[in-house]
């Protein structure tokens, strides 16, 4: 689905699919829930003109439980590519 300018104003699925990259400088970017506003003003807005991903996710193993996920982007090991389930 094509939203057109309306990508400039909310986060929808052909914007939202950026953000799941697993490039990092592409995955950096499109963070806004609903809207593109911060996006936009601090500049992690992407919309490039070229088909977005297919693969799509993470490289590093997902930590198995929800506290495990919410902790796992302030770990060391997880800066390393490894994570772990503490």
């Amino acid at each position: 689905m094509r939203t057109g300018p309306l990508n400039l104003i909310f986060n929808t699925p052909q914007l939202h699919r950026w953000h799941h990259s697993r490039v990092t400088r592409e995955g950096n970017t499109n963070y806004g829930e609903n809207l593109m506003l911060f996006d936009l003003l601090f500049s992690t807005f992407l919309f490039p003109a070229r088909r977005p991903p297919v693969n799509i996710g993470i490289n590093e193993q997902m930590a198995a439980t929800f506290f495990g996920q919410l902790r796992q982007p302030f770990t060391r090991q997880h800066r390393a590519g490894v994570a772990t389930e503490a």
